[in-house]
């Protein structure tokens, strides 16, 4: 198992770095050893199948990626509480990957699941709500809904000036 969280480890580093191939090969290798040695209801099975995913609708394999968050999604509904912030954050996924395809509003129904979540684990003034608005708002835009987009990049930018004041009190 600690050869497997090593590569997740690597491939989501990887995944940062933009360097996809590489991501995808660790990736697939710890899905390997963590699917044998924890089964396939684990959560860092869960993992291995969002960094695929990622990976994937980096790559433009949207429709791939989809079916590996809905794997990881699966997973985390059986391990976490529904209102786990890893979840939100496949909830995100998916919506990004929705969104790449141009089906904006299925995204815009995925990042609101997200969202939902976020507020209620984090608080409203989390970053993750403000890169979900983000999210929200873009999509928004791609389907020419001006004022909620503006709507929603009003929110973003509150909260990471909110965000930045509090950071510059501490």
């Amino acid at each position: 198992p600690t050869r497997g969280r090593t590569l997740l480890g690597m491939g989501e580093i990887y995944l940062k770095q933009g360097k996809t191939k590489d991501a995808l090969n660790n990736l697939k290798k710890a899905h390997k050893i963590l699917l044998n040695s924890h089964g396939k209801e684990h959560p860092d099975v869960a993992s291995t199948y969002n960094g695929l995913g990622v990976a994937l609708s980096t790559e433009g394999n949207h429709d791939e990626a989809i079916a590996y968050f809905k794997k990881a999604l699966d997973i985390r509904f059986k391990v976490f509480k529904k209102e786990h912030p890893d979840i939100a954050s496949v909830y995100n996924s998916i919506g990004l990957a929705l969104h790449a395809k141009g089906l904006y509003e299925e995204a815009i129904q995925e990042y609101f699941k997200a969202l939902e979540i976020y507020r209620g684990h984090f608080g409203a003034d989390h970053s993750y709500v403000g890169a979900t608005f983000n999210n929200l708002a873009s999509s928004f835009l791609a389907k020419n809904m001006y004022d909620k987009a503006i709507e929603y990049f009003n929110l973003t930018l509150e909260i990471y000036q909110n965000r930045m004041k509090k950071d510059s009190l501490d």
